[in-house]
């Protein structure tokens, strides 16, 4: 378990190197290299909320189109379900 956390946290600190000390702004990120970093983070621990974080990255990343198809995959879990409003079609 404390290796499983660890690799955790060495991930999370990629993400502190990809988005701030490499990017003067949000907007300088590179994007789909944080993507990236979310899919081995949805490997490791898999939950709701670590999905909905990758979702807003998919659109940074992306374009807002593929973004929200993201967050709409997202409705169906209940833990976001009530969370996420119904986004008019």
């Amino acid at each position: 378990m404390a290796e499983y956390l660890v690799l955790i946290y060495e991930d999370e600190s990629s993400w502190a190197a990809v988005g701030q000390q490499e990017a003067a702004s949000w907007t300088d990120a590179d994007w789909s290299e944080v993507v990236g970093l979310y899919d081995l983070l949805v490997a490791l621990w898999p939950s709701p909320v670590v999905a909905l974080n990758r979702a807003v990255a998919v659109g940074l990343a992306r374009g807002p189109s593929v973004g929200l198809a993201a967050l709409d995959a997202l409705a169906v879990e209940p833990q976001l379900a009530e969370q996420l409003p119904p986004r008019p079609r």
